[in-house]
């Protein structure tokens, strides 16, 4: 909301001093003056006056404000997911019934820093597929985006990965960042 109140102090800014002394009954000096805001002044001045007037309203809140210069400078996004370690527990159906996996994932900036998988499998070819997935799915998850990963078959286990992207839907579902709008 306040980075919303900046820009229209900065446009309100940027337009009003050329404005002042317009003719308001001309239109053609209007949109004159209009074009004459956006090429004279520039992109950088407007910013500049954005962030004179976050300041002053930070003088005068008593707290921090984000300008729009700072938006507009900064190429990062904003985390989806809050950081920090989640072991979750996930489920799949094999030809043998229900199995489950637990899985532990390390998040920085959505990014998965470290990943353990824990076999809980019954049955004994549950059991061996549990193994071969264990031993291949760390480099399909370590280093990316935990939104990238879609893990299908890894070393010839495919339903086990069912159960690991269960395990992560409620990582994501526990680790989900909500933003407050206003």
């Amino acid at each position: 909301m306040i980075i919303f109140i900046v820009a229209i102090v900065a446009i309100i800014l940027g337009g009003a001093k050329y404005f002042k002394n317009s003719n308001p009954t001309d239109t053609s000096s209007l949109e004159t003056n209009t074009i004459k805001t956006a090429s004279d002044t520039g992109i950088a001045d407007m910013i500049g006056e954005a962030k004179g007037a976050a300041k002053a309203m930070e003088n005068g809140l008593g707290g921090n404000v984000t300008t729009m210069g700072q938006m507009m400078t900064t190429n990062e996004e904003m985390p989806v997911y809050a950081d920090g370690m989640y072991t979750k527990t996930g489920t799949y159906i094999s030809p043998a019934g229900s199995e489950t996996v637990t899985v532990s994932i390390t998040l920085a900036s959505d990014i998965v820093t470290n990943a353990t998988f824990t076999s809980q499998a019954i049955n004994p070819n549950s059991i061996s597929n549990q193994a071969k997935f264990a031993t291949g799915y760390s480099d399909l998850v370590v280093g990316k985006n935990i939104d990238e990963i879609a893990l299908t078959v890894v070393n010839g286990s495919s339903l086990t990965s069912n159960g690991f992207m269960d395990a992560i839907a409620h990582v994501k579902a526990d680790a989900k960042i909500l933003y407050n709008s206003n």
